[in-house]
């Protein structure tokens, strides 16, 4: 995977919750040694850095008791953000996830899984027999996924 190195990150902010919008991008300022990953979820984006920590900012409304937004210590190896959440595979392939835990879409397997993928109110990922595994909201027949192995 190509590692992103930079000193400042440039993004661009909309938020459908305010009435302005931003045209330009934004400096922010980056983490000491660098990004490796970032995923912009709907009011709030998450970050790895070079280390494999990650970092979150953005609107907060979304903590629950639950699941918080603050997301969970250690390494991590990859990251996506929804509607309100976000998950991140650690180094050892175990899923966390933190923020709004409505739908139970916080909740991943506690299976190994090796990709990750989330959506507005539901994720997806493959496990490392490669069969498709999603949890989350299915109001949609989200989860009637192809049989095999990908």
């Amino acid at each position: 995977m190509k590692r992103l190195d930079i000193g400042i990150l440039w993004l661009v902010l909309l938020s459908s919750c305010t009435t302005s919008s931003q045209e330009e991008p934004i400096p922010l300022k980056s983490s000491e040694k660098g990004w490796s990953s970032i995923k912009a979820g709907q009011t709030h984006t998450c970050g790895i850095d070079v280390r494999g920590e990650i970092q979150c900012w953005g609107q907060s409304g979304f903590e629950s008791h639950e699941n918080p937004i603050e997301p969970p210590l250690g390494r991590f190896v990859a990251i996506d953000s929804g509607n309100a959440f976000s998950c991140a595979l650690s180094e050892g392939g175990s899923t966390s996830c933190w923020g709004d835990s409505s739908f139970g879409k916080a909740s991943p397997p506690t299976e190994p899984l090796s990709l990750l993928s989330l959506g507005y109110e539901h994720a997806c990922a493959l496990d490392t027999n490669g069969e498709i595994v999603c949890w989350g909201i299915d109001d949609q027949a989200l989860f009637e996924t192809p049989t095999g192995n990908y």
